[in-house]
């Protein structure tokens, strides 16, 4: 789970020295050289669009708290990475696997969604269109990251 994951990883800054090298040259490069930022504007064109969405509003019902907040460590963690990747073409290796839809969120909130307290169910709608925005996002850094590997699906 996402919670775990983030326990081990309690550290600001998602490059350095142990970027990822995804080819014989250098830490995602498609030409092989040093990584600089983004070759390629469209994720950072996405990701500003993202960034102009408000984050939902948190919520007086438990229930939605508690999906507030998942929300929340999703988007800080995905802002984290993308921003990195944006900014130095790099991304380290234990967070490749991060960069990713939080399909346990997204079943939650769908779930949520069928409730009969209208509070609930509002909260969940609002939280599942920034997911569904942010997933949108997260996946051009996939493909982002995966042409940088040579276009495998490692």
């Amino acid at each position: 789970m996402l919670h775990e994951k983030l326990e081990n990883l309690n550290q600001k800054n998602v490059v350095g020295r142990d970027c990822l090298r995804m080819n014989s040259g250098g830490c995602a490069r498609r030409d092989g050289g040093q990584p600089s930022a983004m070759e390629t504007p469209e994720i950072k064109r996405a990701f500003e669009r993202f960034k102009a969405l408000p984050f939902p509003h948190g919520s007086s019902c438990d229930v939605t708290s508690d999906l507030h907040a998942d929300l929340a460590l999703y988007d800080t963690t995905m802002a984290g990475i993308i921003t990195t990747l944006i900014q130095t073409g790099q991304v380290k290796p234990e967070y490749v696997s991060l960069l990713k839809p939080d399909t346990d969120l997204r079943t939650r909130l769908h779930a949520a969604l069928g409730s009969k307290c209208a509070v609930v169910a509002s909260d969940a709608g609002r939280y599942l269109e920034y997911l569904v925005a942010w997933e949108a996002v997260v996946q051009l850094a996939v493909d982002e990251v995966r042409s940088r590997m040579g276009g495998g699906d490692r």
